[in-house]
């Protein structure tokens, strides 16, 4: 956790954190700015879109339910964190895959093309005391040749990724520009996390003054 020990860690919380989320690199992300969760519980809920429900809402209605399904397990002390992340194309949610023929048709679905990553946080102590933002990014994908579809099939980085690639990966040789936020990108916006949790007490960077 670079320079920052565990001890100087906890001494940024002015209260405890729960992160409800299963993503390793939303947990990753927070330990990069000092923030190590007391707790990460992931929360089992339906992921499926509605129809012609647009991706921005689906993030904004799948981060609240995230914090929903886990606020009641928490102490009246205890904040907590989701996050959900979508990709939209043309303003129609792309599914998170779940085979290889569904990787295969996002990947020519967004070869050549831009497309919206839309990543809901939602922060909170109860169902009465929350906030949520929903960031949106832009990604431009290079045009794809069948060759580099086929290998990055091989890779299986694409199992159970929303659009059926991970930018954090090998993946990342396709983007040919990016608009907005990288962390959003990757599954939690830093900037407005912080914000987030600022206002429920948890100061990022206020404490190393």
């Amino acid at each position: 956790m670079n320079s920052i020990t565990q001890k100087r860690v906890k001494a940024l919380l002015e209260k405890r954190l729960i992160l409800a989320s299963s993503s390793q690199m939303r947990k990753n992300l927070l330990e990069q700015v000092g923030v190590v969760p007391e707790r990460v519980i992931f929360p089992e809920i339906d992921e499926t879109s509605g129809r012609n429900e647009h991706p921005r809402r689906v993030a904004f209605r799948l981060s609240r339910q995230k914090f929903e399904k886990v606020v009641p397990m928490s102490d009246p002390d205890v904040v907590v964190i989701s996050a959900d992340t979508t990709v939209g194309l043309r303003g129609r949610n792309l599914p998170k895959v779940e085979n290889r023929e569904q990787a295969e048709k996002c990947l020519r679905v967004l070869s050549g093309r831009r497309h919206y990553v839309y990543t809901g946080v939602t922060v909170g102590v109860n169902r009465r005391r929350l906030t949520s933002v929903v960031v949106r990014s832009c990604v431009t994908f290079k045009r794809l040749s069948d060759g580099e579809v086929s290998a990055y099939l091989e890779t299986m980085e694409w199992t159970e990724r929303a659009a059926g690639y991970a930018i954090s990966g090998i993946a990342g040789v396709f983007v040919k520009r990016i608009e907005g936020s990288y962390t959003s990108i990757l599954g939690l916006p830093l900037l407005e996390t912080r914000q987030l949790l600022h206002r429920y007490g948890i100061n990022i960077l206020d404490k190393l003054r």
